[in-house]
C-alpha cells in the first residue's frame, strides 16, 4: 500500500547555533548560561577537560615525549563569529608577557573546526600562528600541531645546552650549535578534551523541525498544521537571515483538515520580519508550470543553509485524487514541511507538505487558495503582501529576495 511521509524532522534534531557570549566569572555562571541556551549551542560548546601530549623531537628522533592528564578545565563558548577557549575570571589566553588568542571555527564539515593559535608579544608583534583541523567525536575533541620556527626562537637562548642522554650531562652549546639545534627541533602538541557539561541528552526536549515563511511583516508565518500539532512550545529561526536568535510563537489558527497552520511571534525582543517580496496567489496554478521549492530539509546533517529544489506541477490533484493539493516533481526530505512553494513568477502557490514514499520525485504542496480561505473565514484581520517584487529575477535573484523570508520551526 502506497504512503505518504510527512516531511517533519521527529527525534532528530541538534542546533548548531549559539547566542553571543563572553567570559564569565565562574563555573556555576558557565553552566547557568549553558543550560539557558541548552538548545542554541553549537557541539563544540561546553565544558571540557584538557589532557595533551607534548613531542619533541630533534633530526627527525623522540628525545622528549611529556603526557599530562587533567591539565584544568577549558569553557568553550561562542564570542561573535568564533568558538573560544575560556577560564574562570580572568581571559586564560593572557600568559605572562605574551597574549595568546586561540578560536575555533567551523568548516563545511559536521564535526570539524578549524582550531588557530597566535602568539603576540606586549607590542602586538605576531611572534607565531599555529593552527589545525580539531575533531569533534561524540564527547572527544581532538587536535594536534607543530609549533612553529618562530616560537622556537622565544626560548632562552643563554640556557640553552645540550644533554647527553646517555650520561644526562648538560654542556653548554656554543652559538652556531644553538641556532643548528633550534632548526633541528620539532615540537608537536596533541590535545584532547573530554566533555564534562552539558550532557549531550539535554538537547532531547527538541522533538521536531520543520519549515514555515513570513505573511505578515508583524510575525505571522505560515507552516503545516502536522509541524506544531502537540507541541508544548514553538520557536522560530531565521528571522532576518538570523539564526543565532530564537524567538518565541504561539498557534494564531489552524485547519487540521487541508495541514495548516499560522503561527504568530509572541517574543518581546521581535521587531519586524521586513517588508514580505512575494504574494499568495489567489487562483490554481497549471499543469506544466515550473515551481520551486525552499526550506531547511535534515537540519541536523545538512545545516541550517536555505535548500532550493525545483520541478513542475505534475496534477492538480494529490493523493488519491485530492483536489486540495497539487502533486509536483519537487524532491523534497524531511523538515521541508512547511515550506512556500512559488511560482515561476515568484507566487507563492502552495506550502509543501508531503512525499510519497514509494514514488520518485513524487511530491504534494496545499494550494495557496485553501491558505487564503482559512484567513478569510477566521476573525483575524491580516495586512497580506500586495506587491511581488520577485518577477523577472532569475531564479538565484528570486532565492536571494526571499531567503530572510524562510523559517525554521522547532518544536517541544
Amino acid at each position: 500500500m502506497k504512503k505518504l511521509f510527512f516531511l517533519f524532522i521527529l527525534n532528530l534534531f541538534f542546533c548548531v547555533n549559539c547566542v553571543t557570549a563572553q567570559c564569565l566569572s565562574s563555573e556555576q555562571e558557565y553552566k547557568d548560561y549553558f543550560d539557558k541556551n541548552i538548545q542554541n549551542l553549537d557541539p563544540i560548546e561546553g565544558i571540557w577537560s584538557q589532557n595533551f601530549v607534548l613531542t619533541e623531537y630533534n633530526r627527525g628522533e623522540i628525545v622528549r615525549k611529556d603526557n599530562e592528564q587533567n591539565k584544568g578545565t577549558v569553557y568553550i563558548i561562542k564570542i561573535n563569529d568564533a568558538f573560544v577557549p575560556c577560564g574562570i575570571k580572568k581571559n586564560p589566553q593572557d600568559v605572562s608577557d605574551h597574549t595568546i588568542h586561540i578560536t575555533f571555527r567551523k568548516t563545511a564539515i559536521d564535526g570539524v573546526y578549524l582550531y588557530n593559535k597566535e602568539y603576540y608579544d606586549k607590542a602586538k608583534y605576531i611572534t607565531a600562528k599555529e593552527s589545525a583541523n580539531a575533531v569533534l567525536t561524540g564527547n572527544i575533541l581532538e587536535y594536534k600541531y607543530k609549533y612553529s620556527y618562530e616560537l622556537k626562537k622565544i626560548k632562552d637562548w643563554d640556557a640553552l645546552v645540550y644533554t647527553n642522554t646517555q650520561t644526562g650531562v648538560e654542556t653548554p652549546q656554543s652559538d652556531k650549535d644553538k641556532e643548528e639545534s633550534i632548526q633541528d627541533e620539532d615540537y608537536v602538541i596533541s590535545y584532547s578534551h573530554l566533555r564534562l557539561y552539558p550532557n549531550e541528552n539535554a538537547k532531547k526536549s527538541v522533538v521536531g523541525s520543520g519549515t514555515g515563511f513570513a505573511l505578515t511583516s508583524n510575525g505571522i508565518i505560515i507552516t503545516n498544521y502536522h509541524v506544531i500539532d502537540g507541541a508544548k512550545s514553538i520557536k522560530v529561526k531565521g528571522i532576518g537571515g538570523n539564526f543565532y536568535k530564537t524567538y518565541n510563537a504561539k498557534v494564531l489558527i489552524s485547519d487540521r483538515n487541508n495541514d495548516i497552520s499560522l503561527i504568530q511571534i509572541d517574543d518581546n525582543n521581535f521587531r519586524s520580519c521586513g517588508n514580505i517580496p512575494y504574494m499568495i496567489k489567489g487562483t490554481t496554478a497549471r499543469v506544466g508550470e515550473s515551481v520551486f521549492a525552499l526550506g531547511y530539509p535534515l537540519k541536523q546533517l545538512m545545516g541550517t543553509e536555505i535548500k532550493l529544489t525545483n520541478g513542475i506541477i505534475s496534477s492538480n490533484s494529490g493523493y488519491k485524487g485530492d483536489i486540495s493539493t497539487y502533486q509536483i516533481s519537487v524532491p523534497l526530505q524531511p523538515g521541508n514541511s512547511g515550506g512556500a512553494l512559488f511560482d515561476d513568477n515568484g507566487n507563492v502557490i502552495g506550502i509543501v507538505n508531503a512525499k510519497l514514499t514509494s514514488g520518485e520525485n513524487v511530491s504534494y504542496a496545499i494550494k495557496s487558495t485553501y491558505l487564503l480561505n482559512l484567513i478569510q473565514s477566521s476573525d483575524v484581520k491580516l495586512n497580506l503582501p500586495s506587491q511581488n517584487q520577485l518577477k523577472g529575477k532569475n531564479l538565484s535573484g528570486k532565492v536571494d529576495a526571499v531567503k530572510n523570508y524562510i523559517y525554521v520551526i522547532e518544536i517541544e
